[in-house]
C-alpha cells in the first residue's frame, strides 16, 4: 500500500485505473491525495506530477470490529477512560498470512465470488470456465488468505465522512480495540508496522471529539505521531474486471 502526494491527484486516478499491477486507488483530501493497493512493489516517483510518499508498507490483515448499536457519548466515556489508566505495554504480536501461490483460475474464483460467496457454483464456474476440482481445492484453502468482513452503518453509508488515519501505534492492541467501540463500523488495516484506520462520523461535533480523542492518546503515547486524510473518490480495479 503506499500513501501518495501528487500535484493533480484526479488526473493521476484516471490513469492509474488501467495501470498495471495497481489492485485499488482512491483520492484522499488531507496529509496524502493519493492511495494505492498494488500487487507488486512499483515505482510512483516516475510518474508526472509525483511529489512526496507519505508512508508505504506491506499491507496485512484488516479487522472489522462487531458493532453495537449505541448512542455515541457511551464509546467516548469508555475511550476517555482508558486513555486516562492508560500505561505503555511494548507486548504486540505479529500476524503473518500464509504465502499466497494462486495462479489465474484461482484468481478468476477470488473475483468471481468476491461479492457473494454464497452464489450458485455451478452456473458460474461455467461462465468463467474454471473446473470444479479447482474450485474445491481453492474454497478449502480460502480462510487461509480471505476475511469476510461485514460493515454496518445505521444511517446509510451515504450519510458518514470517512475519516482516514494513520497511526504509528505503540500498542496496536489497545488503538484497534478503542476504535472498536463506535457505533459505525471502522475498519482497520494493518500496513508495514502502522495502523490504517477507517472511521465513519455524522456530524461536526463527533469529528472534534475524535479529533480531541486522538491527541489525547498521543499525549499518553499510545500513538507516536498520526497523520489524517477524509477520502473523497476511490477506484476499484477488480470491479472492472468483473464487468
Amino acid at each position: 500500500m503506499y500513501l501518495l502526494n501528487f500535484d493533480k491527484p484526479f488526473s493521476v486516478l484516471q490513469g492509474l485505473k488501467g495501470f498495471p499491477h495497481v489492485v485499488h486507488c482512491s483520492i484522499i483530501f488531507g496529509d496524502w491525495n493519493i492511495q494505492v493497493v498494488t500487487d507488486r512493489c512499483i515505482n510512483f516517483s516516475e510518474l508526472k506530477g509525483f511529489q512526496s510518499i507519505v508512508y508505504q508498507g506491506v499491507k496485512r490483515f484488516t479487522h472489522t470490529p462487531k458493532v453495537e448499536c449505541i448512542l455515541w457519548d457511551e464509546p467516548f466515556e469508555i475511550m476517555y477512560e482508558c486513555i486516562k489508566k492508560f500505561t505503555l505495554k511494548r507486548s504486540d504480536h505479529e500476524h503473518f498470512s500464509y504465502p499466497l501461490h494462486w495462479g489465474s483460475d484461482e484468481w478468476k474464483l477470488y473475483h468471481a465470488f468476491k461479492p457473494n460467496i454464497r452464489q450458485k457454483v455451478t452456473p458460474l464456474l461455467q461462465k468463467i470456465k474454471v473446473r470444479y476440482e479447482t474450485y474445491t481445492k481453492w474454497r478449502e484453502s480460502l480462510e487461509d488468505h480471505c476475511t469476510v468482513h461485514v460493515e454496518f452503518y445505521p444511517e446509510g453509508l451515504k450519510t458518514y465522512l470517512r475519516h482516514c488515519f494513520l497511526f504509528s501505534p505503540n500498542d496496536k492492541f489497545t488503538v484497534q480495540k478503542l476504535f472498536s467501540l463506535f457505533p459505525t463500523s471502522s475498519v482497520i488495516t494493518e500496513v508495514g508496522d502502522q495502523l490504517l484506520v477507517y472511521t465513519h462520523v455524522n456530524s461536526s461535533d463527533i469529528t472534534r471529539r475524535l479529533f480531541c480523542t486522538i491527541c489525547d492518546m498521543e499525549t499518553v503515547e499510545m500513538i507516536r505521531k498520526f497523520n489524517k486524510a477524509v477520502i473523497v473518490s476511490y477506484h476499484d480495479v477488480t470491479k472492472s474486471m468483473e464487468r
